[in-house]
Parts: C-alpha cells; sequence; structure tokens
C-alpha cells in the first residue's frame, strides 16, 4: 500500500496539495462537476467566475496570479468536499501517465511523503497500480 494510515491523518492536517495550485486548479469531469454543482454553487462565486469555473472544467481557485489555493480548503486545511473530491484530489500525490509501452507515476514533490511514497512505487507495485502496469514497462518519476 502506498499511503499508510499514518499519511491519511498526516494528509488531512496538511492541506500543501489544496494550496499550491498553478495553472486553471483542479480539473474535474464533466460527472464529477455536476456531483459538486451544489457546493459551487454555495460557494457564491458570481455569476462570471461561476461561467468560467464551469467552463474550464476546473474547481474554482483564489488567488490572482501564480500559485493559487483551492475554495474548498477550509480555515484549518480541511477539504469541505472530503467525501466528493475529484479523482485528482484522491489520488494525489501521484498521477498516473500511461502511454503504449510505458506506465509513468509521476508523485508531486510538494507531498512531504513525496520520496516515500516514490520509493515504495518503485519497490513494489500496489495492487492497483499492478493492474494498471499488465505487461507494460513501468517508471517512477518525482516531479
Amino acid at each position: 500500500m502506498v499511503l499508510m494510515a499514518d499519511d491519511i491523518n498526516e494528509c488531512l492536517k496538511c492541506g500543501d496539495c489544496c494550496k499550491v495550485l498553478d495553472g486553471k486548479g483542479v480539473r474535474v469531469t464533466e460527472q464529477e462537476w455536476d456531483t459538486l454543482e451544489i457546493d459551487i454553487c454555495r460557494l457564491d462565486l458570481g455569476n462570471e467566475k461561476f461561467k468560467k469555473t464551469k467552463q474550464v472544467s476546473c474547481l474554482p481557485t483564489k488567488g490572482k496570479y501564480g500559485v493559487k489555493s483551492c475554495l474548498f480548503l477550509g480555515a484549518n486545511n480541511e477539504c469541505k468536499i472530503y467525501n466528493k473530491r475529484p479523482e485528482t484530489c484522491r489520488n494525489f500525490p501521484i498521477w498516473v501517465v500511461e502511454r503504449k509501452t510505458i506506465v509513468l507515476f509521476k508523485v508531486a514533490v510538494l507531498c512531504p511523503r513525496a520520496e516515500r511514497i516514490a520509493a515504495d512505487l518503485e519497490h513494489s507495485l500496489p495492487g492497483w497500480a499492478r493492474a494498471l502496469v499488465g505487461e507494460k514497462k513501468h517508471n517512477v518519476a518525482l516531479v
């Protein structure tokens, strides 16, 4: 297992992954947007920001330039939509990039557990990762 019980407890206190969003923010699928639309409406973003957020299929963020943070991150680093959070958030700090002959596991260095998680992935893939890799080669990179 890549994330252990201690990791999950610490993750719930940290919030760094939600504070350092670049670009437009966390991408969401249409289905995830539909699931979260009521929560997003409750943020009272205003019509223009709501439309823009929906158009780019991302969770709303705060911050004007460069680094942004998720509007669903509470004052004590709690995720206000934790039980409904998008797959990108659920999988963090790991991104999976599938190619024809290789599966790349990218591990975000901003996560305090990144090095250990990357080492675990290099040493022994958990079941979900083995199923993804199948007969392909795999590689792990800290990014």
